[in-house]
Parts: C-alpha cells; structure tokens; sequence
C-alpha cells in the first residue's frame, strides 16, 4: 500500500510505500518527535513493520499540523545526521521527501487506491516539487 503525502500549500508530494513511511515516523519518535495524535511511545525493542504499524497508523491518513510537521523536520534532520548512512536506501529517500514536504508546513496524508496499486512495482517512490521545480525522479 502507498500513501501520497501532500503539502498543499507548496504543493510538494511523495508516494511512499506505507512500510517505509511507518519506519521513517517511527524513526523520528527516536530523535524526539512527539506526535500530537498518539498519545504512548513507539515500541523500542523493534525495528519489525508488523509491532511499528499499529503505533504509526493515525498517520498514515489525515492532517499533519504546522506544530507536527515542524517537529517532525526537526527529527527527521537528526536521524539523518546521526544514522543517514546507515539507512537502507528506500527509508533514506523516504526520510528526505517527508523532510523536504514537512519543512512547508502541515501537509496531508492519503492512501492510494487498491485499483492503482495493481499497476506498479512495490519499491517504486517519487516525489515531486511544486509547480515547475525540476523533478529529482525522472522516468528512464
């Protein structure tokens, strides 16, 4: 499943598959992001998608607010400061585009439809930025 991440106000967005979205979020928890919408810690003890889905599900669908995503880019800055190197490259880009949407302000989340789904690759994420900025993905 993947969810389109969306700043309407810049009009930046991403397509991040739903697992690497929920360790990126989880990721930020460790850096010191308080989500306003869930109120206990991520599990500590794993890095496992199954025991990390069930704390990061309130955001994968919704409204992030300006005070969230403010701290989230906060986190998400010092995850890759702290352990960018280290990241499978799937949770790397995952982490530079929620940071590059988040930086505008709130943003919004959707899953995408189970129709669309069928038609593309698993690992396959893009983000774009707003109106006429270069696309860092291009199609080969």
């Amino acid at each position: 499943m993947f969810i389109q991440v969306n700043n309407p106000v810049t009009g930046r967005r991403a397509r991040i598959h739903a697992r690497a979205l929920a360790k990126v979020l989880h990721l930020a928890t460790f850096h010191g992001w308080r989500p306003e919408r869930i109120g206990w810690r991520a599990p500590i003890a794993s890095w496992d998608t199954r025991i990390v889905m069930p704390y990061v599900t309130p955001y994968l669908s919704g409204v992030v607010s300006n005070s969230d995503a403010a701290g989230l880019v906060i986190a998400l800055k010092d995850v890759l400061a702290s352990e960018g190197s280290g990241l499978p490259s799937d949770i790397y880009l995952a982490v530079l585009g929620v940071i590059a949407i988040a930086e505008g302000g709130g943003f919004e989340l959707s899953a995408e439809v189970a129709s669309a789904e069928k038609n593309e690759k698993p690992s396959t994420s893009a983000c774009t930025g707003g109106p006429g900025a270069p696309s860092p993905i291009r199609d080969r």
